[in-house]
């Protein structure tokens, strides 16, 4: 439950910095295909979302999951 609430907070945070709401309406969560129902409810029901996304691609772009070979930015 800590780990919930830091992600709270992050979302929280972020919302005060852009002065943008999150439209949780509007927002889903995604979990890794080993995440324990009871979890999946606890989480989703304490960020108060109502959608899980199966989907696997976001703005048109893969969702890079799983166990992918991590390489590092260059800026």
């Amino acid at each position: 439950m800590l780990r919930i609430c830091k992600l709270q907070g992050i979302l929280d945070l972020y919302e005060e910095c852009s002065e943008h709401a999150i439209n949780k309406e509007k927002s889903a969560v995604i979990f890794s295909k080993n995440a324990e129902s009871e979890k999946k409810a606890a989480v989703m029901q304490a960020l108060n979302l109502t959608q899980e996304t199966f989907n696997d691609k976001y703005l048109v772009y893969p969702y890079m999951l799983g166990n992918q070979e991590q390489k590092p930015l260059n800026i």
